[in-house]
């Protein structure tokens, strides 16, 4: 009957434990931007500017610790896209992700967000506005220290060529302190 108590008791403590360090720690809320960045199609020309947002966290559970890097929304602003006329610019195109890596410079991890706005935005009548966001969390490896954003905007041709008009990158600490 002792031995029962004891491990019942074991048992009791082992899951108080588990849900006492179970749990998530708001890190930090980051930012990033390029700014005028110029692309041309022809003879028409602009500058567009990129940005990138997110919220992170530290997950622990079960003795593991992850990053849940939540609302990661990245956009491009083509400023006074929408003078390139149809006959020049037939169609638009945005892509965008984000790698993850460890203190090594490997990577850990990459999302790459679905079209769509997590947050609003004010823009120009004018201008072209294309934003991808993933409002779910996305599990990350608490390796993770820097994150490098690739966004690219495309253009389609009269000649039906996509052209790579716009595109930037840039490396920033995952949290900063």
């Amino acid at each position: 009957m002792g031995r029962h108590r004891l491990v019942r008791a074991a048992v009791i403590g082992a899951l108080t434990l588990s849900i006492a360090v179970s749990g998530t720690a708001f890190a930090g809320y980051g930012g990033t931007s390029v700014l005028n960045v110029f692309g041309s199609m022809g003879v028409w020309g602009t500058n567009t500017n990129f940005f990138a947002r997110w919220k992170a966290y530290q997950f622990h559970a079960e003795g593991t610790t992850t990053w849940q890097v939540e609302g990661l929304e990245m956009s491009a602003l083509v400023q006074n896209g929408k003078a390139c006329t149809s006959d020049i610019c037939t169609d638009w195109s945005f892509a965008a992700n984000a790698r993850f890596y460890n203190s090594s410079g490997a990577q850990v991890a990459i999302t790459t967000p679905p079209i769509g706005g997590c947050y609003t935005a004010a823009y120009g009548v004018n201008d072209r506005h294309f934003v991808r966001c993933n409002p779910y969390a996305v599990t990350v490896p608490i390796t993770a220290k820097t994150m490098k954003f690739t966004w690219t905007v495309s253009v389609k041709r009269r000649d039906g060529i996509w052209v790579q008009a716009w595109t930037a990158t840039k490396t920033v600490a995952l949290v900063t302190t």
